[in-house]
Order: C-alpha cells, then structure tokens, then sequence
C-alpha cells in the first residue's frame, strides 16, 4: 500500500508536466506575445497617456487641497489619540498576550512564560 502522500507528490508531478508543456506551446507563446504588443500598443495611446496625465493631475489636486490635509492631519491627530490611550494599550497588551499564548499552544512551544514548560513551578 502506498503513501497518500506518494499519490499527492505523483499527482502534482503530472500536472508540473501538464503545465510546463502548455506553457511551451507555440500557441501559447504566440498568443502572449500578441497580447503583449496590444498591451504596449494600448499604452503608448495618445489618448490612454492624455488620461493618465490628467488622471495623475486630479489626484494631485486632490491631495494638496486644503480640506483634504486639513482631514488627513485631523485624522492622523484622531488615530494618535486612540494609540494613546492607557485603556486602547492595555487592549493590545491584552491581545498580544492571549494571541501569544494561543500560539505557544498551537506550536507547543514557549515564551519562557509561565506554563512554557510542563512541570514548572509556575504551572498553573
């Protein structure tokens, strides 16, 4: 009887195969290389270029507006507040303790903690 994983590994080598000779076909490459040029060809377009030159000039406009900074500052002032406070860093501290133990439980590894190691003194 063999190993599942002997099956998987045969399986994944058949399709490898599969897709290598794909990708080796003349059709293939042919069909890439048609699409490459149309891409090009697309993006060299006076009119493509003309829209992303004013596409890039709206989004500056944009960003250097006033009202924009003055969102983008106040935002910033917000989000600083909230990492500052004792009760948003006692959550995180909280957080990062449990997803920490949780994870030594998954692994079955340790932080050196308590109850990083069976039979410590410190296991509860």
């Amino acid at each position: 009887m063999s190993d599942p994983m002997d099956k998987v590994n045969e399986v994944v080598e058949v399709v490898r195969g599969k897709v290598n000779e794909i990708a080796e076909s003349e059709q293939v490459k042919a069909a890439v290389e048609t699409a490459r040029t149309k891409i090009d060809e697309i993006a060299a377009n006076e009119h493509v270029q003309g829209a992303v030159n004013t596409a890039m000039g709206k989004v500056s406009e944009i960003a250097a507006n006033e009202h924009v900074q003055n969102a983008v500052n106040t935002a910033v002032d917000k989000v600083n507040e909230v990492a500052a406070n004792e009760q948003v860093q006692s959550a995180v501290n909280t957080a990062v303790t449990k997803v920490t133990e949780f994870a030594d439980k998954l692994t079955g590894g340790g932080s050196g903690g308590p109850g990083s190691a069976p039979g410590t003194p410190t296991d509860k």
